[in-house]
């Protein structure tokens, strides 16, 4: 996965990271933990600089492909399919932590920040899931907690609105243990092999989360879309 270049924005924000906390919530810490471990096993390189006290059992990389099929792990099958998005209008806030001496924490912190002030964004048509957009090179990523609206006319202080524009994603839903196991993105990686496709470098994954799905502590539910290109 590399970095997508500016993401295009409908509307001028600044971004405004919550402010520091001393204490981070188990839950906050797990989902921490869960993307950065996500997100380091993009970069092979990186993944030697990164210090967690996680154990990580899977290497990721970014997939895409065509069709549909299923994927076995453990006890669990993952089906892959190709499913089409059109234009995402999103806000909410977004943290960048470098990978080198980063305070992962702040995952949590900006996670908490966007639920306590999510009443505040106006125009959201998606009442079921939170949105997050990712991107990353090789020094630091970001990473949003958003809600899906119908316009960035009005966008809160300290949050930042923009558009995903309508695109074809490599798609999988996972509910299961926290951290993955059966790997989604594993999944996505095997799907592309197979047909010879590749990531688009170009663009963001979006991972959907379903309120429905929040505070079970070791578990998650998420569906992952990855951005693809090579004849879909």
């Amino acid at each position: 996965m590399r970095p997508s270049r500016n993401v295009s924005s409908s509307a001028e924000s600044t971004i405004k990271l919550p402010s520091m906390q001393m204490f981070v919530s188990r839950s906050l810490f797990v989902t921490s933990l869960t993307i950065i471990s996500m997100i380091k096993r993009s970069f092979p390189p990186i993944r030697r600089q990164i210090l967690l006290s996680v154990r990580i059992n899977h290497y990721i990389t970014l997939n895409s492909g065509k069709g549909c099929m299923h994927m076995s792990g453990s006890e669990k099958k993952l089906e892959v399919s190709v499913v089409e998005l059109t234009e995402l209008l999103l806000i909410g806030m977004a943290v960048t932590v470098p990978f080198r001496h980063g305070d992962y924490s702040q995952i949590g912190r900006c996670k908490e920040e966007f639920r306590r002030r999510q009443g505040d964004i106006p125009n959201v048509i998606d009442h079921e899931a939170y949105y997050s957009p990712w991107y990353s090179c090789e020094v630091m990523f970001t990473y949003m907690f958003c809600l899906r609206v119908s316009s960035l006319e009005h966008i809160p202080e300290g949050m930042i609105g923009f558009s995903i524009p309508a695109r074809h994603y490599v798609h999988v839903d996972y509910d299961g243990v926290s951290p993955f196991d059966p790997d989604p993105y594993g999944a996505l990686r095997l799907f592309r092999e197979k047909r010879g496709l590749k990531a688009d470098k170009e663009a963001m994954v979006v991972e959907k989360f379903p309120f429905a799905g929040e505070d079970r502590e070791g578990r998650v539910t998420v569906g992952i879309y990855a951005p693809s290109s090579g004849g879909l």
